[in-house]
């Protein structure tokens, strides 16, 4: 198996990661839980930022993540875990970097984490409250979409779908 690291090149990175962050979300979230038909299951998606500690704590706090791996040697990382088990998301400051990716500087549609809810306008209030920002919000083909971002600058979806996305139903064409 390969490993692949960043390049070095700021411009580069800048054009390139958010590409690859988009793929890496894609592959992770098309198989969530399960196992591939080559025996492989999705395990995590791994994040560059500056602060794990505190990304980490208003994750938990605040999108009911859970701490299931705090490594206490380099690169330190810190896996965390929504309630079911599903889907964990590896968070670590990458010191052979200069710096961490600034999420701010991203557009959400580049990459974002999506989060389904049942009552939109509570849950911005409670994340704007914790300290979200509000990006956007917009209705597609019957989903409701808002777009905010964690006081990392991470960005975050919510949710509405009139079709889930998530579901043991095939695709099906959508207007």
């Amino acid at each position: 198996m390969k490993v692949y690291h960043l390049h070095r090149n700021k411009t580069w990175n800048a054009l390139f990661l958010p590409l690859l962050i988009l793929v890496s979300c894609l592959l992770l979230l098309s198989s969530c839980g399960t196992t591939s038909a080559k025996g492989l299951k999705t395990e995590h998606l791994a994040l560059d930022v500056s602060s794990p500690e505190d990304t980490a704590e208003w994750w938990c706090r605040n999108l009911g993540f859970q701490i299931v791996v705090k490594q206490t040697k380099p690169p330190f990382a810190i896996f965390i875990r929504e309630a079911q088990g599903h889907f964990a998301i590896e968070l670590y400051r990458a010191a052979d970097l200069p710096d961490a990716p600034d999420y701010f500087q991203q557009d959400p549609l580049q990459f974002h984490v999506a989060f389904l809810t049942e009552d939109m306008d509570a849950d911005i209030a409670r994340l704007t409250d914790a300290g979200a920002t509000l990006v956007s919000r917009m209705t597609i083909q019957g989903s409701e979409l808002t777009m905010m971002r964690d006081p990392s600058g991470i960005p975050i979806q919510l949710v509405r779908r009139e079709q889930p996305v998530l579901s043991n139903t095939p695709y099906s064409q959508q207007n």
